[in-house]
């Protein structure tokens, strides 16, 4: 059974040595196949993949291949598991990891950046410099999984404990695969819009609409509301989700 060096495992979640996996091969080509379950590093945890959603862009990486990169190239015929809209539970914790628990249910962000470009020490490891540059000689430490590394289209994956945010007993697994898709586009309308969930906002008028119009001319004191970070954006999308069912594409393919 698996029992990796410095990795901690319970007898209540055991671990096969091996998984099954979707691999791309050719473009528009997925095999079912078995991997070695992945081994978790320092400040990361191994997820038993429960429910993975189908996004547009899987289907894009399968067919065209980017914005997927492995390897420094393209995905094909490299070994590559995609997918990247997963939630699961907390199997086996990396070496020194104690901010999450066996056992405990989480969803999943795609990236880990570097850490240490530019954009990353900004806070925008969304768009870390090392987009990529996660093998061999040039490792950088930068991890998007789905893209530059093996995604949820298996039964366990390796997620840094900086893309985890634990799922209440409420949300359905389903659910809570689509939390970073509504935490999306709330980024969206805060970066194009200035929207923030819950704070005023005003209505056009007109003359014709002598209530609204009378709101519109009267003075108000505007409030600049402090800039959401990425982090606060992700639980506003839990929330979404949380209140309100999310309409997606959604497999359970290992458990019933």
């Amino acid at each position: 059974m698996y029992k990796p060096e410095h990795v901690k495992t319970s007898p209540d979640f055991p671990i096969p040595d091996t998984m099954r996996a979707w691999v791309l091969g050719d473009p528009d080509q997925l095999t079912l196949t078995k991997k070695p379950v992945p081994v978790p590093k320092r400040a990361e945890v191994l997820v038993r993949i429960d429910a993975v959603a189908i996004c547009a862009t899987d289907l894009e990486i399968i067919h065209h291949g980017p914005p997927a990169m492995i390897q420094g190239g393209q995905p094909f015929n490299k070994n590559f598991t995609p997918g990247h809209e997963y939630m699961g539970t907390v199997a086996a914790l990396g070496p020194g990891v104690d901010e999450y628990k066996i056992g405990e249910r989480v969803t999943v962000e795609i990236h880990a950046g570097c850490g240490q470009c530019k954009r990353c020490r900004e806070g925008m490891y969304t768009a870390c410099h090392n987009y990529g540059l996660n093998y061999g000689d040039v490792d950088k430490g930068h991890r998007a999984n789905g893209f530059t590394t093996d995604g949820g289209f298996a039964e366990y994956a390796v997620n840094s404990i900086n893309t985890l945010v634990r799922v209440s007993d409420e949300m359905s697994d389903e659910e809570a695969t689509l939390v970073v898709t509504a935490g999306t586009a709330m980024y969206g309308l805060t970066e194009l819009g200035g929207l923030v969930a819950g704070e005023p906002s005003a209505a056009n008028a007109s003359a014709d609409d002598p209530a609204l119009y009378r709101a519109k001319m009267t003075p108000v004191t505007t409030r600049t509301a402090p800039r959401p970070t990425n982090r606060d954006l992700f639980m506003m999308g839990y929330r979404i989700c949380g209140r309100a069912p999310c309409a997606g594409r959604v497999l359970s393919p290992w458990r019933g």
